[in-house]
């Protein structure tokens, strides 16, 4: 909880603070797609199995997210696998990713999408109002000039991923029954 504390405390300016370095936002997305690998645990079988021994986050759509993660990731592991960000040019790539980011700008419809990841352990993240409530995982937006995040509880339970607590007591919740 205190690492995620930190992180939001020291790159979110307070509001009014003048001499606060500005991060911009795509930096700070770039940041939470880096960090939430820190509190989601992947099906043991799934970390094990694949002749790839990558860890794989695809990206849907442009965005200036994507070389972000790549610079943040650049010779960094997660769970032990060297890190790939790649560009999703075909749905079919969807397969061997472990999280997706799908940008504003995706050129699929999040159905298509959501239909390629339901009931897979891909942690799949959005920055589009209204993602999370048809079923991706976390969803990023804005509020009070700060950028934060949503989880649909119900779509974690399917996805077979587990997030910490200490994630969800710092995100907005939503999809809570099912």
């Amino acid at each position: 909880m205190l690492l995620l504390a930190t992180f939001v405390v020291a790159v979110v300016p307070a509001a009014g603070d003048v001499d606060a370095p500005v991060v911009a936002e795509h930096e700070l997305k770039a940041e939470y797609v880096w960090r939430f690998t820190l509190f989601v645990d992947w099906p043991l079988k799934v970390m094990v199995s694949g002749s790839e021994s990558l860890f794989a986050i695809g990206v849907v759509g442009a965005s200036p997210v994507q070389d972000l993660l790549k610079a943040r990731t650049d010779g960094r592991s997660i769970r032990g696998r060297p890190v790939v960000v790649r560009e999703i040019a075909n749905l079919d790539e969807i397969e061997g990713c472990h999280m997706l980011f799908i940008a504003n700008s995706s050129p699929y419809e999040l159905d298509e999408i959501l239909a390629r990841t339901a009931g897979k352990p891909i942690l799949t993240i959005s920055e589009s109002n209204g993602y999370a409530e048809r079923g991706v995982l976390i969803n990023l937006f804005i509020a009070d000039d700060r950028v934060r995040f949503e989880i649909n509880q119900a779509a974690v339970r399917r996805s077979g991923l587990v997030f910490r607590s200490k994630l969800y007591k710092v995100a907005r919740l939503i999809g809570g029954e099912e």
